[in-house]
């Protein structure tokens, strides 16, 4: 069967037009919703990669600054290394002299008494004592020779002493005189 319309055309044709501004209304604001939606959709991801991108940033420069404490650490070691360079260069050239006292003690007879020892203004070793004979000073100058880092051991003096009234013990006060081979 037909449906038959009893309206009259006008009554249909504004119907009509009512139905296509409300439809035309809700696409409007259907796209208008949907445009917002991106657009706060579109800057929430442009927030979330900023973010990204900053922390990438902060990782970046953080790598950097580790590796230059790291090349501060090499750094620091190779300064440490010149100056235990530096260090051995030096004390190979310098004296040890409680190395040289040492051997001095160790060499000296037991007939021998040292009374000081010193260092002069010309960095010679001056050592003093007493013997009972020359030839113990004698004996203690050649043994003395053979040390290292001396260059000449010379008699710096001698006198005979008389330690007893009766004149019959005697004895020798002796200096002797030894250049060192390297600067202190």
């Amino acid at each position: 069967m037909h449906k038959l319309n009893l309206l009259p055309t006008e009554v249909l044709l504004n119907q009509s037009k009512k139905k296509r501004r409300l439809l035309f209304i809700f696409i409007i604001s259907f796209l208008v919703v949907l445009l917002i939606f991106s657009i706060v959709f579109i800057k929430h991801w442009k927030i979330c990669f900023e973010r990204e991108i900053h922390q990438a940033y902060q990782d970046i420069n953080d790598m950097k600054v580790n590796m230059q404490n790291q090349n501060n650490h090499e750094q620091i070691l190779k300064d440490y290394r010149k100056r235990q360079n530096i260090h051995k260069n030096l004390t190979k050239n310098a004296i040890n002299y409680s190395k040289i006292l040492d051997q001095i003690l160790l060499l000296t007879p037991k007939e021998i008494i040292v009374t000081s020892l010193r260092i002069n203004a010309s960095n010679n070793l001056i050592i003093a004592g007493h013997a009972s004979s020359n030839g113990y000073v004698a004996q203690f100058m050649k043994e003395l020779q053979t040390l290292d880092n001396i260059n000449d051991v010379s008699l710096g003096f001698t006198h005979q002493y008389i330690e007893a009234v009766d004149g019959n013990s005697s004895g020798y006060n002796f200096e002797i005189v030894i250049g060192l081979t390297k600067d202190r």
